[in-house]
């Protein structure tokens, strides 16, 4: 029993040994990779702009993939390179360095106010200096950061050539967006996807700032997959854009209001909401008697009209008397010509489930036909419902 009892012990000494060795190893391993990956961030700045920045902090870069099919995945793959933060004379910025071999492949955002500003310039001169229209400008290019060419203020083009795509989103007020030569405009910067975003004022721009960093994560979808700006419709008046190898594309928001609630969709078709005399029983919403979701109507029945396969609605946060935005709910009718009747709670939409505190709606997404079905009901009818908590 001895015998046996010590070689237990041995063998989990081993692996304690083993674990060690290899934790060990791992740590010493990040670190070499860390020093290299710095090293080589401050050589290549240095080299790049003539000065020794200070390293702030350094973290690994992950290529990331978010996977939108029936089942949300994430996933994440390391990359043989560092964001290297840094900082000079109180400006801070932030460097994509690779531990291995020298800096070849290196990155910088160092210049990106001086970039933006110079692709402000472009713009404001194509659509006339004196414009009141143009807000500002904002770019995304390779990994958040910008290129290894030094701008000199002349080279443009030739600095947004070397992105695997410079993405540029120019931000108006007031502008005829339908009118404007978008090729002309994106030759004339350089970028390979140029997109305009005409809000309904230069005041709204500025509320909406907050919410809409988090949107451009996805921007780069209007018109392939414009629901995921669905968020932005009602701030903005029409949208134009030109990706490499397409064709311009363009969009006006059309959404209508019924009683201060906005409906519609990215297209303009026929759709229309009014308020009806119908009524019908929340007992067969098949969420309505649950203890988290003890929902009750707060709003008039309307008929729903629409052309579209999906409307999206948006509710004022705040009104009809609900102070919680996740507390709302949208109850939907859908009545068929076989006499059937369905209902259903419509689909709570925001970006990665959270919509920002500053965001004034409540945004549903009505399905006029169910999903997989050919079948459209005769009539479909919603109200907005919210709890009591």
């Amino acid at each position: 029993m001895k015998k046996v009892l010590k070689w237990i012990f041995i063998v989990i000494l081993a692996i304690i040994v083993i674990f060690a060795a290899v934790t060990t190893f791992d740590v010493l391993t990040k670190r070499k990779e860390r020093k290299a990956a710095e090293a080589n961030a401050i050589g290549y700045i240095e080299k790049k702009y003539g000065f020794t920045p200070t390293i702030v902090d350094s973290q690994k870069y992950y290529d990331t993939n978010f996977n939108f099919d029936i089942v949300i995945s994430y996933s994440k793959k390391a990359t043989d390179y560092y964001r290297v933060n840094m900082e000079h004379n109180d400006k801070c910025f932030t460097v994509y360095s690779p531990y291995t071999g020298d800096s070849i492949g290196t990155i910088d955002n160092y210049q990106n106010d001086e970039i933006d500003t110079a692709i402000g310039n472009k713009v404001s001169e194509f659509l006339g200096k004196d414009s009141s229209c143009f807000l500002e400008t904002t770019i995304y290019a390779n990994r958040g950061l910008g290129t290894s060419t030094f701008f000199d203020g002349s080279n443009l083009k030739e600095m947004l050539s070397e992105y695997e795509y410079s993405r540029v989103m120019v931000h108006t007020a007031g502008l005829d967006a339908a009118s404007i030569d978008i090729n002309k405009l994106k030759e004339s910067i350089g970028c390979t996807q140029l997109y305009i975003l005409d809000y309904t004022s230069a005041e709204v721009y500025n509320e909406t700032k907050e919410f809409y960093l988090m949107e451009t994560a996805q921007a780069s979808t209007w018109g392939k997959d414009p629901k995921d700006c669905v968020l932005l419709l009602p701030f903005i008046d029409e949208c134009y854009y030109v990706r490499y190898g397409e064709e311009p594309f363009y969009i006006k928001s059309c959404l209508k209001s019924v009683d201060g609630i906005l409906y519609g969709t990215y297209k303009d078709l026929d759709i229309t909401a009014s308020r009806c005399d119908k009524s019908f029983p929340l007992t067969n919403w098949d969420r309505s008697n649950s203890v988290d979701n003890n929902y009750r109507q707060k709003t008039n029945f309307y008929e729903l009209n629409s052309g579209a396969n999906v409307v999206y609605i948006y509710v004022p946060y705040g009104d009809f008397g609900m102070e919680n935005r996740y507390k709302a709910g949208c109850f939907v009718a859908k009545e068929y010509e076989s006499g059937k009747t369905s209902y259903k709670r419509s689909d709570f939409y925001s970006i990665f489930g959270v919509i920002s505190k500053t965001y004034p709606y409540s945004v549903f997404k009505v399905y006029i036909k169910d999903i997989g079905s050919d079948v459209r009901p005769k009539n479909v009818y919603f109200t907005i419902t919210g709890t009591d908590q």
